[in-house]
């Protein structure tokens, strides 16, 4: 294959003796490393690993396109970025595999083996994770390995665990009739991943969607892929059919926005940012609990709020009242994956994690069933 000379270079904003080792392992990539779909990188902690850079669609690595970077900070390495055809292809991949018997007549309980097989690898390459999610990202290597990583590997089990436990409804209709409910899957579903935690929000998304039984095209951030290209390494190990989760390198207005606009997409899961206020409200004093809550309620958004005080009844009081998707009463910021997690307003559409994370993933059906003898066989 011919190589273009116009890399995405990856670029990271952390400290500078890193800028320095990144800046000198980028300087020593031959023309022949920048052809090859990984290289070997060595992160500050002496963790060496082959690092994936190409687009995973299929349960293959492929090259096919690359593009210019406008980042100043120091390069790690090249990665290819996904144009519309390549868009297209991960699509039709996806929908493929939704339709294939490997993937549709699997049964749910072998759906969630599936997933505990791929938790029981990121456990098994913590370490090398952790490191790309640091080197990518910049955050403590101590988080991404103390956090993160278990953060994925506790919401992959967790979903794997309701992959057999979507259960419909049984409604009575009289003597002659009865209805009842199916949770399906969706079909093939795009997710598109933030910069701030890659692995951990790709597990929020990825997790109950394969627990569903739905196929996806997953775009982590432009700024931070490198973890997710090597959990795709990691796939075809854990047993997942071949479309079945496919993922893209790119930037947002070039393979984001195809994919958000592609007509044979059936969802699109998407966390990033809104534009920021236009200004900051000045710190004032509160008379009392209705203009609080009043306060709080006059936004945008509204993702999560804090209510702090030793009465009880005020703070579930105030918990209703307030106009967010979740509510802390004396913390703040506490998530668990066995919870629902997800905003109101500007702050976002539906839920991820707990119970509401994987009926996000299906469509209820109803089944009208008739009792009444009729003829034919």
């Amino acid at each position: 294959m011919r190589c273009t000379p116009r890399p995405l270079l990856l670029r990271q904003a952390v400290r500078q003796r890193q800028q320095t080792c990144l800046s000198f392992l980028s300087r020593n990539l031959s023309a022949a490393a920048h052809c090859r779909l990984d290289i070997e990188l060595t992160a500050p902690n002496g963790v060496t690993w082959k690092q994936p850079r190409g687009l995973f669609i299929n349960n293959e690595e492929y090259s096919q396109h690359m593009s210019d970077s406008d980042s100043t900070e120091q390069p790690i390495c090249s990665v290819q970025a996904a144009t519309e055809s390549d868009v297209n292809s991960a699509v039709a991949a996806a929908r493929a595999a939704f339709q294939h018997p490997s993937w549709r007549d699997l049964s749910s309980s072998a759906r969630g083996q599936l997933l505990h097989n791929l938790a029981d690898l990121v456990e098994a390459n913590a370490l090398t994770l952790a490191t790309i999610e640091t080197l990518d990202n910049g955050k403590p290597l101590s988080a991404s390995l103390t956090e993160d990583i278990p953060d994925l590997v506790s919401v992959l089990r967790y979903y794997a665990g309701w992959a057999d436990k979507r259960h419909g409804q049984t409604m009575d209709l009289g003597p002659a009739k009865l209805a009842y409910t199916l949770r399906q899957p969706l079909g093939v579903c795009a997710q598109i991943i933030p910069w701030n935690y890659p692995l951990s929000m790709a597990g929020w998304k990825l997790a109950p969607a394969l627990a569903a039984g739905n196929t996806l095209v997953l775009k982590p951030a432009e700024q931070t892929p490198l973890s997710m290209l090597y959990l795709a390494s990691l796939v075809p190990a854990a047993g997942l059919p071949r479309g079945v989760l496919n993922i893209l390198n790119g930037r947002g207005p070039d393979a984001g926005a195809a994919l958000a606009a592609h007509a044979g997409v059936d969802k699109l899961a998407f966390t990033g940012s809104t534009t920021r206020s236009s200004g900051l409200r000045r710190r004032h004093a509160l008379r009392d609990e209705a203009e609080a809550v009043a306060l709080a309620n006059d936004s945008a958004y509204g993702l999560g709020a804090a209510v702090f005080t030793r009465d009880l009844a005020r703070a579930h009081r105030v918990a209703r009242a307030v106009e967010a998707g979740m509510v802390w009463i004396n913390s703040s910021n506490d998530t668990d994956y066995r919870v629902p997690f997800g905003g109101v307003k500007q702050s976002g559409v539906g839920r991820e994690l707990g119970e509401a994370g994987i009926e996000a993933y299906t469509v209820a059906k109803s089944v009208h069933v008739s009792l009444e003898a009729t003829e034919g066989p």
